[in-house]
């Protein structure tokens, strides 16, 4: 794709899907060039999307990225701020900063709902790995988990609970297609809040579990991603 437009993203499966938000119901042909967290979760959520027609998928690397952010036949980058200065994510408004759409077309368009049950909820118990070296974790642990004073209620409402490691070998269309049935979602900072956002489905979300020496990093000691992936969501 040397000469030919392209959109350009980087990240997890979150971010491809805010990406695509962006792009995908507006445009009729997509090249994409990503560099993934993990190379295959986004070759698979690639075969989903069938106007993404060439794209390029890539294991993360900086130098890379920003050779590629820089080429003129990149039409759009997505999420990603000014010079990949990440620090930009503070107070950003992304719906009039990156031109993120709430509610896209597409969640509904190309996927469809799995119900279980009558009254259903799903749980992302635990999320991406990437960062957990460096002091962030995205996981439920006790006593915040195991059916709390949150989840105990629903259960005596009728609620049937499914939670993603009850559904660990099942394809990303899968999980998606759970989270479309369901009423309401529980989730840890990753995908699955992303993915219910965007389909506008009540969600709760967990923060992540961090060291403080991880925190230091940001500005109030508050994870810039928060204002990308959960502050400004309704």
């Amino acid at each position: 794709m040397t000469d030919t437009q392209f959109i350009l993203g980087s990240g997890g499966i979150g971010d491809f899907l805010l990406l695509m938000s962006i792009n995908y119901d507006k445009l009729d042909n997509i090249n994409l060039v990503f560099f993934a967290n993990n190379t295959a979760h986004i070759k698979e959520l690639v075969t989903y999307f069938p106007k993404i027609k060439k794209s390029i998928i890539l294991d993360l690397d900086w130098e890379r990225l920003s050779k590629f952010y820089a080429k003129e036949n990149c039409i759009n980058t997505g999420i990603l701020p000014k010079n990949l200065n990440f620090q930009k994510w503070q107070n950003v408004n992304i719906f009039n900063e990156y031109g993120v759409i709430e509610f896209p077309k597409f969640i509904y368009e190309l996927f469809k709902p799995q119900r279980y049950a009558k009254k259903q909820i799903f749980i992302q118990d635990f999320g991406s790995t990437t960062e957990q070296a460096s002091g962030k974790v995205r996981k439920l642990q006790p006593p915040l988990f195991e059916y709390s004073s949150i989840i105990e209620p629903k259960i005596r409402e009728g609620y049937e609970i499914i939670t993603s490691t009850d559904i660990r070998c099942s394809t990303i269309k899968d999980v998606f297609e759970i989270i479309l049935g369901s009423d309401i979602v529980y989730s840890v900072d990753s995908f699955c809040k992303t993915f219910s956002a965007l389909a506008g489905i009540q969600t709760y979300v967990y923060d992540n579990i961090y060291t403080n020496e991880y925190l230091t990093k940001f500005n109030g000691q508050i994870d810039t991603g928060h204002w990308v992936f959960i502050f400004c969501w309704s």
